[in-house]
């Protein structure tokens, strides 16, 4: 576990840097209201992430290993299909409908293996806190890939991002007049959203996962066992 542990530890550790890089290069952003509250949020949940990390990593054992595992698998590809959802999101002018379907899928689909991860984890060793755990780290794993991807595009693209927010609803709506810094505070907002919304989506469809995968391997067990 230990090196699982040090992996997200790492990663963590890349996004508070690229957030305060992020600002250290425009100190202009602090200027902008609420603007300190933006850049709170997602470094609050990345400490979580650190202590949930910390803690996770302690339980050892083969449950804990089929856990990290099928975490690490299952996160590494719903974080491709993620980065994939964000570069579409970035690059192409889809709007509305349109933007929905070519988008969707890719998200939607991270949330599913979660769901699946958490399932083959409790399948392999009947254990639904084994499964949830698998779900929790693939969704970690998959959260850090898109958000540090995400936090690093203000730093390389920021006219492409700056030419995508000029006219939207939420700046102007927001009464900020610093379109730069607006990216910025989008960009950490978007990161806590995802940083959030995976964990408490993870533990839900883990949980569902690994019950299920449990009850069928029990039925299944009992099928054999009246053979």
């Amino acid at each position: 576990m230990a090196w699982i542990r040090g992996a997200t530890l790492a990663l963590i550790g890349v996004d508070v840097a690229l957030m305060a890089l992020g600002v250290a290069l425009y100190p202009a952003y602090f200027a902008q209201p609420n603007a300190f509250f933006y850049a709170l949020e997602p470094l609050a949940s990345l400490m979580v992430y650190a202590a949930i990390a910390l803690i996770a990593t302690r339980w050892t054992g083969p449950q804990a290993e089929v856990a990290s595992r099928v975490g690490l698998l299952f996160g590494l590809v719903a974080g491709c299909l993620w980065l994939i959802n964000l570069t579409l999101e970035t690059s192409t002018n889809l709007s509305g409908g349109a933007g929905l379907l070519a988008t969707a899928p890719f998200l939607l689909g991270g949330f599913l293996l979660w769901g699946v991860a958490g399932a083959v984890a409790a399948w392999r060793t009947s254990s639904i806190g084994s499964g949830v755990l698998a779900a929790m780290w693939s969704a970690m794993i998959c959260a850090l890939l898109t958000v540090t991807y995400g936090w690093t595009l203000p730093l390389v693209a920021s006219r492409r991002l700056e030419q995508g927010l000029a006219n939207d609803p939420d700046f102007l709506r927001s009464r900020w007049t610093d379109l730069h810094a607006f990216v910025l505070a989008n960009s950490f907002d978007a990161g806590f959203s995802h940083l959030l919304g995976a964990l408490l989506i993870s533990l839900a469809l883990g949980a569902i996962g690994a019950v299920v995968a449990v009850w069928l391997r029990g039925a299944r067990q009992a099928r054999s066992l009246a053979a």
